[in-house]
């Protein structure tokens, strides 16, 4: 689609996510914003669970 650049290096593994991809895309920051912002969306989802979770465990300790 155009949208960041293809990959063009590998990167290692244990590089977080946002760096590997600016780094392995040839610096395209287009890559580091495109990550981030999953990565946000991502927190995002997941937090009404770790929420529900710790309210669970509240509740559990109360007792």
């Amino acid at each position: 689609f155009g949208i960041i650049e293809r990959v063009r290096t590998l990167v290692p593994w244990t590089t977080p996510a946002p760096i590997a991809a600016f780094f392995s895309t040839g610096l395209d920051i287009k890559a580091f914003v495109l990550v981030l912002l999953l990565l946000i969306i991502s927190v995002f989802m997941y937090l009404p669970f770790i929420k529900a979770y710790d309210k669970a465990l509240l509740l559990q300790e109360k007792e």
